[in-house]
């Protein structure tokens, strides 16, 4: 660890001791959230402004004298919320401007259109969920368009949870992957297929070089037809459990990058 990311971690330490002073939990148990970013823009209404209780990560922040804006992400989206000393009280307001890039927050508040036209929330109260103690990368977007692109390839690979924090574009790999298998697992499923979990770590070869007992690469019978399939998801199904050679089942391959099906007569 550097000195510099040492300081900015002590420096976040010592708010949380401050917090902890005022009775304020850094790390609450419970927050309860009634809606996600995403779906108050597809509710957005002028004339009637909705109440809303949010969660997610503080991205950016601007302090300006007694109001505030900052930008928080969750899952679905990123919104702008706008905090004023007024209507938080002087206290709260404080802590607010405290804050720092990469903490976890809760925001209660109602909708409304800035005089530059950006869609925001106005914060009514808000809640410190979880607070970040070490510094994130550095990156913006804007309408697309990304600035200061996290693009260390050591800390995106070493260090997976902060490429997945920092950029949106990750993240949305990673959700369409998880979509496209678990889409491919239930069209299996609904064709009869049976999921068997067989062991990871062994020392025969895996993945596409795996291959399963002579026996089950064998056309079943007509008369076997009625006999379940099965997806194996290891990458090394050579030793498959005795109910499942008994059953002389088809296998399908999932290995952690992807589909192997070619092995397979039946395909």
């Amino acid at each position: 660890m550097s000195e510099e990311v040492s300081g900015i971690r002590q420096v976040r330490i010592d708010k949380i001791k401050a917090l902890e002073e005022k009775g304020i939990r850094p790390y609450p148990i419970r927050y309860d959230r009634d809606t996600v970013i995403s779906d108050i823009f597809k509710n957005w209404n002028e004339e009637k402004p909705q109440t809303v209780s949010i969660a997610g990560r503080i991205k950016s922040k601007r302090v300006m004298g007694k109001a505030s804006f900052a930008n928080i992400e969750d899952m679905s989206g990123n919104i702008q919320v706008y905090a004023k000393n007024d209507a938080l009280g002087a206290e709260q307001f404080d802590i607010f401007t405290t804050l720092d890039l990469g903490d976890i927050v809760g925001i209660k508040g109602e909708s409304f259109t800035t005089q530059k036209g950006e869609k925001s929330i106005k914060v009514s109260s808000f809640t410190l969920l979880a607070k970040c103690l070490r510094p994130l990368p550095s990156q913006k977007e804007k309408d697309g368009q990304i600035f200061f692109e996290f693009a260390d390839k050591e800390m995106k690979y070493r260090q997976r949870y902060v490429d997945l924090i920092v950029s949106s574009k990750t993240r949305n790999d990673f959700i369409i992957r998880s979509k496209a298998v678990s889409s491919i697992r239930r069209f299996l499923e609904a064709r009869g297929f049976l999921e068997v979990e067989t062991p990871m770590m062994h020392s025969i070869v895996g993945g596409a070089a795996a291959k399963p007992p002579p026996c089950l690469l064998q056309r079943p019978c007509p008369g076997a037809t009625a006999a379940p399939a099965l997806i194996c998801r290891s990458p090394a199904a050579r030793k498959l459990p005795a109910c499942a050679r008994l059953l002389r089942p088809r296998l399908f391959y999932r290995s952690s990058v992807v589909l192997e099906v070619r092995a397979l007569p039946e395909f």
